[in-house]
């Protein structure tokens, strides 16, 4: 079971890209250039205008204050993202390895809808 602050982080993360990005993060791999997009430019985004540089925080406090924010809402989504595709890769192995166990007794038309299946988990 996944610790409760790290599902507040990853959904506060998926949250706040959400409003300063306007893509909704749902936790697959290609969303990573997303979440790196907005943890690159968290500052300038926050602000409104990507295409403009966020002014200089006053103090050094404001700057640590948001990078102490965002830095752990970009890591628990990462994380929550490694961990659902290490789960997914270990269901496609255990699955593979009982098919490969099988090959030599299954009809061709066996086999294909066994790929197909693979196909349909990949796809999520």
């Amino acid at each position: 079971s996944v610790p409760t602050t790290i599902v507040d982080l990853a959904n506060a993360c998926r949250a706040s890209v959400l409003a300063t990005v306007g893509v909704e993060l749902d936790f697959e791999p290609e969303t990573l250039p997303i979440l790196d997009h907005y943890a690159k430019n968290h500052a300038t985004l926050a602000v409104g205008d990507p295409l403009k540089r966020a002014p200089k925080p006053s103090s050094d406090d404001a700057s640590d204050e948001v990078v102490g924010l965002v830095a752990p809402m970009c890591g628990a989504y990462f994380g929550e993202v490694l961990r659902r595709a290490r789960r997914l890769l270990g269901q496609l192995r255990h699955r593979q390895q009982r098919h490969h166990q099988g090959d030599h007794q299954k009809t061709p038309g066996k086999q294909a809808q066994d790929t197909a299946e693979t196909a349909v988990l990949l796809a999520g």
